[in-house]
């Protein structure tokens, strides 16, 4: 019932004890979600500690959500902390930015969506409101010029690379797209595949997405709430960072005390 590649980030219909949690800290309301090895990025270098910076507690069995503890985080050279970080040996994006675009100034895993259909993919253009998701968005309330796939008859599932560029959105001088924020985009739909090629603003710019807006109202602990998987669609969308979307799911988005660290 889950829907995983590469980071391990779980999604449950309703949290068994079997699943288990992303890796996401916060610091500043911001959300971060773990997104490469520092080893498959060149160049990294771990800069100062970065202070205020928490884990959420992880209630992937369900009941109250544990109070969330300090872990250590450095900058990385270069990069704003409110951009990555790097935490345990893995960097961490917050949610917003947009990694595999042009402009983002760490360089992972090469990723291009559309090797197979640039002859045959058909070109569109849709419109619609961008719901964040690690390391990218989806559109909601999606008009297009031709027939693009659907979650839940509302939600579809933008990918990007290094061929797609945002025009009008950024922050800190890097690509950002705030949840909630109105879109045009240019892309090329090949099979189940929507690939962004050019997104613009198409209303008043929205400046940012909050830990509350991914992680739920209750990150910093209380009774168990559904997080925004179901409000925002989130589907499988990239090669390192993806999330999965259950109809009427719930995304566990806090990575559970103990669990064996990756890298």
């Amino acid at each position: 019932m889950a829907a995983l590649l590469g980071s391990g980030w779980s999604v449950a219909a309703a949290a068994p004890a079997s699943a288990s949690c992303a890796f996401v800290v916060v610091r500043h309301d911001r959300a971060y979600f773990e997104l490469w090895r520092r080893r498959d990025v060149p160049g990294v270098r771990p800069g100062a500690l970065v202070a205020g910076t928490v884990e959420p507690g992880c209630n992937d069995t369900g009941g109250a959500v544990p109070a969330p503890t300090r872990v250590g985080a450095r900058q990385i050279a270069g990069v704003s902390p409110d951009v990555a970080m790097l935490v345990r040996g893995q960097i961490l994006v917050a949610v917003g930015y947009l990694p595999d675009v042009r402009g983002f100034p760490l360089h992972g895993p090469v990723v291009d969506q559309t090797p197979a259909c640039r002859r045959f993919g058909i070109p569109l253009t849709l419109t619609g409101v961008a719901r964040a998701r690690p390391a990218g968005i989806n559109v909601a309330s999606v008009h297009a010029s031709s027939p693009v796939p659907l979650v839940d008859h509302q939600v579809t599932t933008l990918l990007m690379d290094q061929h797609t560029r945002v025009d009008g959105l950024s922050r800190r001088g890097v690509p950002y797209i705030g949840d909630g924020q109105r879109v045009r985009i240019h892309a090329l739909r090949c099979g189940w595949r929507v690939v962004a090629r050019h997104i613009v603003a198409n209303g008043p710019i929205v400046l940012g997405t909050t830990a509350g807006d991914i992680l739920g109202a209750d990150w910093r602990g209380g009774p168990s709430i559904e997080t925004s998987a179901r409000r925002h669609g989130w589907v499988t969308a990239g090669l390192a960072a993806v999330t999965a979307a259950i109809a009427g799911g719930v995304l566990v988005a806090r990575r559970r005390p103990g669990a064996a660290r990756r890298g």
